[in-house]
């Protein structure tokens, strides 16, 4: 039997009627059929958790680890993240009621959310005096306005902006607002396990987000420099969600680590002495990673004949999600034999291997995208050959 609604909630609810309503956005119908099925408890706990996008001028400034140490400070902490491109479609919902700011300006607001990934998170967080954590981050993150000089206390004026339209953050600023923003990238099914969650220990670790936030190009670049930061960010997007062990998985992490440390350590100029180094990591990798991939793959077929016996009362959308969830850990584990070489990428110009990374929250900036062709094409490649020699005389014996 449907709970009726508390009065709190039915007048968060009526915001979401109110317009413009974006195309495909459920209706208050849904919203109310939706929350309506939730134990008392769950919806209390709708005012323990947030929505939070770190934009694109933020990771791009190496802010997005600083930003949750900020926000982790003032006891709020991540539940979930996700990395990707924004969609013209995704913003224009997202920013519905605020694009009348920006006035004739919306394309350069557009423009600068879409120059790089942002990372999209539902955080849990008491909210002290305010109606909901969703009210009280709206405070801490300070005004939109540049004008408004507001003190160190609050993160946009902590962390600085770039311009007027460089944000920095994003967060929803009622209860109405999350539940609308947050369904744009997470299933609603998702977001109700999430907030079960609220009542526990958080269970992504710094470990775990640092590197995947960690998406800027790395300093005195080089292919292999490139390549490593890269399999660190699978690892940790692999540690996020995925059917892998993580002990062996943080094994593979410390080994990248103290390979960039190592690649760091070496003149930028000395690019023959980078390659040795990355050839060696690879050569000691293929082994434990071939073990990782017949261990994901093994996953993968487990999930799948799980599935195919699921009662049919399960609906095609929960099967296919779950068969993409099984899919992951060994779409990445593959990303990451190629990103060390292991075989040749023939396939295109790694498009679709960039795809797929950003698929599962790799997303690979534009300026990376030229540097890794070069690498797969030649540099990591070991059929590559110039004036007859091995450019990338990597051992294949397994």
């Amino acid at each position: 039997m449907d709970n009726i609604l508390p009065g709190w909630l039915e007048n968060e609810l009526d915001v979401l009627a109110a317009p413009p309503v974006p195309a495909g956005s459920p209706s208050r119908r849904v919203w109310d059929k939706r929350l309506q099925r939730l134990p008392e408890e769950q919806l209390a706990r709708l005012t323990e958790l947030g929505f939070v996008v770190l934009r694109p001028d933020s990771l791009a400034r190496n802010l997005g680890a600083p930003i949750l140490d900020w926000l982790n400070e003032r006891s709020i902490t991540p539940l979930t993240l996700r990395l990707l491109q924004l969609s013209p479609a995704t913003i224009e919902s997202l920013y519905r009621r605020k694009l009348h700011l920006f006035g004739g300006s919306v394309w350069l607001h557009h423009k600068q959310l879409t120059s790089g990934p942002s990372a999209v998170l539902l955080v849990k967080g008491k909210p002290g005096s305010y109606a909901s954590l969703a009210s009280r981050l709206d405070f801490l993150k300070g005004s939109s306005s540049p004008a408004d000089s507001r003190g160190d206390e609050y993160l946009r004026t902590h962390f600085g902006r770039l311009s007027s339209f460089h944000g920095t953050i994003h967060c929803a600023d009622r209860v109405a607002t999350l539940l609308e923003e947050s369904s744009l990238f997470f299933p609603w099914h998702q977001i109700v396990t999430h907030l079960e969650l609220c009542a526990t220990p958080s269970r992504i670790s710094g470990a775990i987000w640092r590197p995947l936030l960690d998406v800027a190009t790395p300093p005195n670049s080089c292919v292999f420099l490139l390549a490593a930061a890269l399999k660190r960010r699978v690892i940790a997007a692999l540690r996020l969600n995925s059917a892998l062990p993580d002990d062996q998985l943080h094994v593979h992490e410390e080994r990248i680590i103290a390979l960039r440390t190592e690649l760091m350590s070496i003149a930028s100029n000395d690019f023959a002495a980078r390659r040795a180094v990355f050839i060696e990591f690879a050569t000691k990798e293929r082994a434990p990673l071939l073990r990782l991939l017949a261990y994901a793959r093994t996953a993968l077929l487990e999930d799948q004949g799980r599935q195919l016996q699921r009662e049919a009362q399960e609906t095609p959308a929960h099967f296919l999600e779950a068969l993409a969830g099984a899919r992951r850990s060994l779409e990445l584990t593959t990303a990451s034999w190629y990103l060390s070489g292991h075989d040749v990428w023939h396939a295109d110009g790694a498009e679709q291997l960039f795809a797929l990374l950003e698929q599962h929250d790799v997303p690979v900036l534009q300026e990376q995208r030229t540097l890794m062709q070069a690498a797969l094409r030649a540099d990591l490649n070991r059929e590559a050959l110039w004036e007859g020699r091995a450019i990338y005389p990597l051992s294949t014996t397994d």
